[in-house]
């Protein structure tokens, strides 16, 4: 119960600044909480070959965050405007998992808890996830992701231009600026060219949020 106490009063007084209020529980995703509870080699052996055991452990993390979401947003909903849920599905080259494997372990679950989400308050579902994750966006416009983040644009297959004309006028994009080599290594001026560059990618036609992609690193 503690987790909550004064998340309304928090949420009331983030309002009153005419900011849009996001519920983040900073505790990863459902893939990234087994794989913290399994670790990463062991979970994805399970996913292979002990899958009664692998789904068993996803349903009741999943079970978890129901639970956690709808708690925070029973007590402070309606000064929310976003929910944010990390849960990273992709690396440099391709995605962690198959996208068939991602389709039967992970998609049900992750729509079951949007279900659950936009059940219980009336939110935007921002989903982040790093990496070559283009060949499942479809499906999360799917099962109902508003705002999807980071789109890393180094990742492979990550074509910009063309994840904006396919999915521009049903998805959100969050962040898009590079981060993995202009912002370290580029100077100012080419920090400059790559946001304009994102903007004429992005922008045109609404529903970019300019942002970096992911984070601003210490380098």
């Amino acid at each position: 119960p503690g987790r909550f106490r004064g998340l309304a009063e928090r949420a009331r007084t983030a309002r009153e600044r005419q900011v849009a209020v996001t519920l983040d529980p900073l505790a990863g995703g459902i893939i990234e909480m087994a794989n913290s509870i399994r670790g990463h080699q062991n979970f994805f052996m399970d996913m292979a070959s002990n899958q009664d055991f692998a789904e068993a452990l996803l349903d009741r993390i999943t079970d978890f965050f129901e639970a956690f979401y709808e708690k925070a947003l029973t007590a402070a909903g309606k000064d929310i405007d976003i929910v944010f849920f990390g849960d990273d599905y992709g690396m440099q080259s391709n995605m962690i998992i198959s996208p068939r494997m991602w389709r039967k372990m992970i998609k049900p679950r992750l729509a079951r808890l949007i279900a659950k989400i936009k059940n219980t308050a009336d939110v935007y579902f921002q989903l982040h996830s790093c990496g070559a994750i283009s060949p499942i966006i479809g499906d999360l416009v799917e099962i109902g992701v508003d705002i999807l983040n980071p789109l890393q644009p180094n990742a492979a297959g990550m074509d910009l231009p063309a994840i904006k004309e396919t999915y521009g006028d049903q998805l959100i994009f969050h962040g898009v600026v590079d981060q993995q080599s202009v912002l370290p290594a580029g100077s100012v001026d080419d920090v400059r060219e790559e946001v304009k560059t994102r903007l004429r990618q992005m922008a045109p036609g609404g529903g970019y949020i300019l942002a970096v992609s992911p984070n601003i690193q210490a380098d």
